[in-house]
């Protein structure tokens, strides 16, 4: 077996105990059982396995006890646990600078040093009393703790004459904390929350790296147990203004929609008077008008979604413009037209919706105008839709509106296909336009087809003259010609011609775009 490194000794037969121990570049600091702190310089030989230790400073009155020490070289301090307590020297002079009277009967610390996306260096340290860990931050030559700070800043937040007060600045701080400290906000942040909704959300929503890498799942969670209003809005910022694309977060902000929608339909039904019919969709006032215009615009631009998931969420006695964007974008064409022409009998809103997913390039989506006109013409049965509770007719041929589809839409129709799904009975007058359109386009396609024919062999042309050309170009090399580089014969050596037909040796080619007589 390999060790993974070689032992070297440095210090031996001290007299003191060793409990702790602290290093820092060429420096190392030594702990000792009866309380003195000696600071060593290490400097190792150059070739040569061995160290050069001199004692450069001692103080033996330190401390009665040195449990363990950590060095922040870039704050110069010296953090220590003496006798169960922190403290903070001078790494230089090894001063005293503070002692965290909190922290009496500490039995271990941590400290951890990060830098900002601003450059900033930031001390946080961890120290374990008892049973509980308390957290600090390093600011002004002190350890402060983030809780208590916290909570001076909750108790000042009421009085009168406080500089203090109002909740801006507990935002301000909870802002700052970062994931590391994701506990705290949420324990601090619902005084806020409660007080002033908005201002409270932006602890979460603030155009800060701090806040913007808060994990969002987590954030999102602890809205919807305590602050279930303000879910809908976070959804949103992080949705629309961080750009997130988790499709977990866009099926709960359509859920949380459709909660809000659902709720808000049944007052609104309830309160219309008897045989008045209800408002199309999004026409509604108020909240629900707001409310349903958001769920719709969502389904129809949001791609994150999962459309499978949802659509079982949605009921089969209203909503039926919102479930018809959930089909057409699991692929169910038929489905929502059936819902966009027999139900809601809107010829519009079916015609929209095959301008939106019409792509001849798609399979599924290619023949979308088609599976329109069979809707008009052949239409299926009401329950294709699964079990509607809602009383719906029978739902019948419309002819005219076909023949529509088949005048303003026949670029994009197989014209064989849209002809076999026509009646019988159909007259070739009623279909004269569309017939007469296809044919005009099948000509103009002809046309176009020929003259691109002609481009192309005029171009065919002019490349085989160019190509004849070139291959009558003859290079004699003989047994006088020279390298006009080098100044000597060519010889049997690889060569290189010029478009001018200037000969060079081809390790002579320095630069292929540039002859030698123009240099």
């Amino acid at each position: 077996m390999h060790d993974a490194y070689e032992p070297v000794p440095i210090l031996e037969k001290l007299p003191l105990q060793i409990d702790c121990l602290a290093a820092w570049e060429d420096w190392l600091l030594v702990g000792t059982k009866p309380g003195h702190l000696l600071l060593y310089r290490i400097k190792k030989d150059a070739g040569t396995n061995q160290f050069e230790v001199t004692l450069e400073k001692s103080n033996k009155n330190f401390s009665k006890k040195i449990q363990q020490l950590h060095v922040v070289s870039q704050y110069k301090i010296l953090v220590s646990l003496l006798e169960n307590n922190i403290h903070v020297h001078d790494l230089l002079t090894f001063q005293q600078i503070t002692v965290l009277s909190k922290a009496k009967g500490a039995t271990l610390f941590s400290c951890d040093l990060q830098q900002t996306s601003s450059g900033e260096e930031r001390l946080r340290m961890c120290v374990a009393v008892k049973r509980k860990l308390q957290l600090y931050y390093w600011k002004d030559r002190e350890f402060h703790d983030l809780q208590l700070s916290l909570q001076v800043l909750l108790d000042q937040s009421t009085k009168a004459n406080s500089p203090l007060k109002g909740h801006e600045r507990t935002v301000q701080y909870l802002q700052r904390l970062g994931v590391e400290n994701l506990g705290i906000i949420f324990e601090f942040s619902p005084w806020v929350l409660k007080i002033c909704p908005e201002d409270g959300l932006k602890i979460f929503t603030e155009d800060l790296t701090e806040v913007e890498t808060l994990p969002r799942d987590k954030v999102l969670q602890f809205l919807k147990e305590g602050f279930e209003e303000l879910a809908i809005p976070y959804l949103e910022h992080i949705i629309y203004v961080w750009d997130e694309k988790g499709p977990e977060f866009h099926n709960v902000l359509i859920q949380l929609y459709l909660g809000r929608v659902q709720g808000l339909m049944k007052q609104y039904l309830n309160s219309l008077p008897e045989g008045v019919p209800a408002l199309p969709a999004g026409q509604e006032k108020g909240e629900l008008g707001e409310f349903r215009n958001k769920l719709l615009s969502f389904l129809d631009i949001s791609t994150s979604y999962e459309p499978a998931r949802l659509i079982s969420n949605f009921p089969f006695d209203g909503l039926l413009e919102e479930r018809a964007l959930l089909l057409g974008r699991m692929g169910k064409h038929e489905q929502a037209l059936f819902i966009y022409v027999h139900i809601l009998k809107d010829t519009h809103m079916a015609e929209e919706y095959c301008n939106r997913h019409y792509d001849s390039s798609v399979e599924g989506n290619k023949d979308v105008y088609l599976s329109l006109l069979r809707m008009y013409l052949s239409p299926p049965d009401v329950h294709c839709l699964g079990p509607i509770k809602m009383e719906l007719s029978e739902p019948q041929a419309n002819l005219q509106a076909a023949l529509q589809v088949l005048e303003l839409h026949h670029s994009k129709l197989n014209t064989t296909k849209a002809i076999n799904l026509l009646p019988a009975n159909t007259q070739i007058r009623e279909i004269r336009v569309f017939l007469e359109s296809v044919l005009e386009e099948k000509a103009q396609r002809k046309r176009c087809n020929q003259v691109l024919k002609s481009l192309l062999q005029a171009e065919f042309l002019r490349v085989q003259e160019e190509r004849i050309f070139h291959q009558q170009v003859k290079c004699i090399i003989t047994e006088e010609k020279t390298c006009r580089v080098c100044k000597k014969k060519i010889g049997n050596s690889a060569f290189a011609r010029y478009p001018n037909g200037v000969v060079v040796h081809y390790f002579c080619c320095r630069d292929r775009s540039v002859c030698p007589t123009e240099q």
